[in-house]
């Protein structure tokens, strides 16, 4: 959704649940959970989550319950002026 959200203006919010924090964080774990599902080949040349949420900007993001790569739930959920994203570089 966050994708879409970012190159499509007519959508006007977006909430995400239990979502991976960050591609980063697959490529630094050894061991992780679902990373097929999240994953798309050389996107860290590219950009991050953090970089899709400011794409979206001013627009409303919800990122809830967000996990890293073993799908373990981090420490916080981002809401707008969350340092979630700082978090995730």
């Amino acid at each position: 959704m966050l994708h879409a959200a970012a190159i499509d203006q007519r959508i006007t919010r977006v909430v995400v649940e239990d979502s991976l924090a960050s591609f980063r964080m697959i490529a630094r774990e050894a061991l992780h959970r679902n990373a097929p599902e999240y994953m798309i080949p050389g996107v860290l040349r590219y950009y991050d989550i953090a970089d899709l949420i400011q794409a979206i900007a001013p627009r409303r993001v919800e990122f809830l319950n967000p996990v890293d790569a073993t799908g373990e739930h981090v420490q916080e959920s981002y809401h707008a002026g969350s340092i979630l994203p700082h978090l995730m570089k």
